[in-house]
């Protein structure tokens, strides 16, 4: 069977000729979700006390995540193993869980439940970050996948908004 870095390394010469496009990707999808939470502060501008909840109920969950990623200070792939990750990060530890999916993921969850179409895109996108966080070398698999959870059980309350 093989190691976590003969994988990784084994993926990366695949994919090395696209780091370009997957840093573009990367760039993108970010800034798709935060125009979605720029977009669902807007729609609701009207209403101060929705916007003052989804501020609140993002900003308690993001640090809370935060919370969880410093008490448990897992390495982060690139760290741990010698391989070079394909975007920009600089950061060691706190790879557990990923607080970029999470964020994603919240957001996800208040405009789904504002709009469900756009909910569900980007849902989309926030797999896509996911995926390029974990063929990058700078999450594992189960950091994904528990952002992902988090995020989308941290924003269910945002429903009652």
């Amino acid at each position: 069977m093989k190691s976590y870095e003969e994988n990784y390394n084994s993926r990366k010469e695949k994919i090395e000729k696209y780091t370009t496009l997957i840093r573009l990707i990367n760039i993108l999808s970010t800034i798709y979700i935060v125009g979605n939470y720029i977009y669902l502060l807007l729609i609701n501008r009207r209403d101060k006390d929705k916007v003052l909840k989804i501020i609140l109920g993002t900003g308690i969950s993001f640090a809370g995540c935060s919370l969880i990623r410093r008490l448990i200070n897992r390495q982060r792939p690139y760290e741990k193993y010698n391989i070079e990750k394909l975007i920009n990060k600089k950061k060691e530890g706190r790879s557990f869980p990923s607080r970029h999916v999470f964020s994603a993921a919240l957001i996800s969850t208040y405009v789904y439940f504002e709009n469900k179409r756009s909910g569900i895109l980007c849902f989309f996108v926030t797999m896509i970050i996911g995926i390029i966080r974990i063929i990058s070398g700078v999450h594992y698999v189960s950091d994904v996948v528990a952002g992902y959870i988090l995020g989308v059980v941290s924003g269910i309350p945002g429903k009652r908004l």
